[in-house]
């Protein structure tokens, strides 16, 4: 019960911070907006005031944001066109829309940029072994060495050595060693393994052959650069999804791999029990992938409607209702199929962990540190 209250909390928290976006950027523009609901179906607890409708639904896998106006044919008193959503221009429609995203882009900030306030652990890129007959050993990477540079970009956390290691896809990496108080430069190919993760998907990951010392440091922001920090955190993190995507789109990355709102559920219970800082980083990262996924120039989501201002724009008149219409359909029929094969996957993926002991999640946290044995 207690990972369910946490999954139910995080799903809260990242549509409240969607649909507030929408919201928002609405009442700015003047548009008035008549519900204001997180969730679907049934509605649990309403209330209203100035005008809005606030409804907490049945259903907490979604929300949204209904405005006056949102369909260009909805007849209203000529009074209340100034107030309608699509008499807007574009551009304020636009903001309207994209505002929704860029919350959950707000909000993986907002929660890195409070963990990277003051004083943050991590696991230093010191090497602790090097296994024999992988890249590290055949480029003349020993025990004890400190890896501070990846292609010439500085590091000093293990984290970023598996993720360059692990994004690198074979590609030859230029790594800087420190040994001893000298310098000194080896470059390795990772090469490939597949590994069984705790739901039984099979994952392709690189490897050159290190374990690090588990050696713990500290490292203190202020205000400003954690901020910074937080940005470069988001950016990576939506990068990361993109590259996923495309990997998905071009078939390098399999399809077994997609998850569901069941999957992040589960996840979410998982991680509250780690900590705070595993548990709202976990939701940093689910609010990038969806704004990502919102964005997708697919109808119905977000970026479709920005795909039709676009299109909107350039022949100077409104999509014609039957197009946006059968684009609709299109969409939902899209999202449908991916939701039920992800289902079933996530039905598959608890059939696996009941028959079969997995190992604990690693969610990277800017206040808590990964495995020593987490090994690129």
């Amino acid at each position: 019960m207690s990972s369910l209250l946490w999954a139910v909390v995080a799903f809260g928290i990242l549509i409240f911070f969607h649909e507030l976006g929408h919201f928002l950027v609405a009442k700015a523009m003047g548009v008035r907006v008549l519900t204001f609901a997180l969730g679907f179906g049934p509605k649990l607890l309403k209330a209203n005031w100035r005008g809005t409708q606030y409804a907490v639904c049945a259903v907490p896998l979604g929300g949204y944001v209904k405005m006056m106006g949102e369909e260009p044919e909805e007849e209203l008193p000529e009074e209340e066109l100034v107030h309608s959503f699509s008499t807007q221009r574009i551009w304020r429609r636009f903001l309207i829309v994209v505002a929704g995203p860029f919350f959950n882009f707000f909000l993986a900030v907002l929660i890195l940029w409070v963990f990277y306030t003051g004083e943050v652990p991590y696991i230093t890129s010191r090497v602790q072994e090097v296994l024999e007959g992988y890249p590290a050993a055949e480029a003349g990477i020993q025990p004890g060495d400190l890896i501070v540079a990846v292609d010439g970009a500085s590091i000093h956390r293990w984290q970023d050595v598996i993720e360059r290691v692990t994004q690198s896809e074979g590609r030859p990496l230029r790594i800087t060693l420190e040994r001893g108080g000298v310098i000194h430069e080896a470059t390795v190919v990772p090469k490939p393994r597949t590994v069984v993760s705790r739901y039984g998907d099979e994952i392709q990951l690189w490897q050159i052959g290190i374990t690090s010392t588990g050696e713990v440091g500290t490292e203190r922001f202020g205000v400003g650069e954690a901020l910074v920090q937080a940005c470069v955190w988001t950016w990576d993190k939506s990068w990361f999804t993109l590259r996923t995507l495309a990997r998905l789109v071009a078939g390098k990355e399999s399809l077994k791999n997609i998850g569901s709102p069941l999957l992040i559920g589960i996840e979410a219970g998982k991680q509250a029990q780690v900590g705070a800082a595993s548990y709202f980083t976990f939701i940093a990262f689910i609010s990038v992938i969806l704004a990502v996924m919102n964005l997708l120039p697919i109808p119905i989501l977000d970026g479709g409607h920005l795909l039709f201002f676009a299109l909107e724009g350039l022949v100077r008149r409104p999509m014609d209702k039957r197009v946006r219409g059968a684009a609709q359909y299109v969409g939902m029929g899209i999202l449908a199929c991916i939701m039920a094969w992800a289902i079933y996957r996530d039905l598959d993926r608890l059939y696996y962990l009941k028959t079969k002991q997995g190992e604990p999640s690693a969610v990277e946290s800017p206040r808590s540190t990964p495995s020593p044995k987490e090994s690129p």
